[in-house]
């Protein structure tokens, strides 16, 4: 009788090891993920601060030029001139943006590339253009992030005319950073009707990674 109470003990004990052990590697499992996914989220927030960091140097350049008396503010690197926010004397470098934060597979597109853009509705003024900065392609993870931060939700609003991340920054190029692309927010779809955003992310309709992030250098 007390070999079968010991070998019955035995038994059950090996029976508690191996559920402590299968609930041990369980909990090992989850916490895995767990941490992937909160280090997934910080690295979209930094790389979503970054962006949103050079469009304020960007923008501090521009008024820096506006108070001083330019009127007629460019962004061309390469270019000497007192009105140039990349005048290579007295002007800026035009800020590298992360590779991880854009979606390198857009084939030529513009994407990657600060831009100047002086062909901008709003919602902030009046019916004239105001004059932006726009950076294309920036992945839904990372435009997410800035909305979320800026604005409390990572709704990404749809620009309905957009046809990809290309659309935004038509016509730019690493030499010449402009784009003469008219975008209006006023009239660009229901979801972007009600946008009083002086900067933020907005995706071509349907589309995966093919976002374009904006800030108002100047409302007119």
């Amino acid at each position: 009788m007390k070999i079968k109470k010991k070998n019955g003990f035995s038994i059950l004990a090996i029976i508690l090891v191996l559920v402590v052990i299968i609930v041990a590697i369980g909990m090992w499992a989850l916490s895995g993920q767990s941490n992937a996914q909160a280090s997934s989220d910080s690295n979209s927030s930094i790389l979503a601060s970054s962006i949103v960091n050079d469009s304020s140097s960007i923008k501090l350049a521009y008024d820096t030029l506006a108070i001083a008396g330019e009127s007629n503010i460019i962004y061309m690197p390469n270019q000497n001139g007192k009105n140039n926010i990349l005048d290579p004397v007295g002007g800026m470098s035009a800020p590298s943006v992360p590779s991880n934060a854009i979606n390198t597979d857009l084939g030529g597109a513009p994407t990657g590339l600060w831009v100047l853009s002086n062909n901008f509705n709003s919602n902030l003024g009046p019916s004239n253009p105001d004059t932006v900065i726009l950076l294309s392609g920036v992945k839904d993870t990372v435009c997410k992030s800035i909305n979320k931060t800026l604005y409390g939700s990572d709704n990404i609003p749809e620009y309905g005319p957009a046809s990809g991340a290309a659309y935004f920054t038509g016509g730019a190029t690493a030499s010449n950073p402009n784009t003469n692309q008219a975008l209006d927010l006023t009239s660009g779809g229901v979801q972007v009707n009600s946008l009083t955003w002086n900067m933020g992310c907005i995706r071509s309709p349907g589309s995966t990674n093919q976002n374009a992030f904006f800030r108002i250098l100047k409302v007119k």
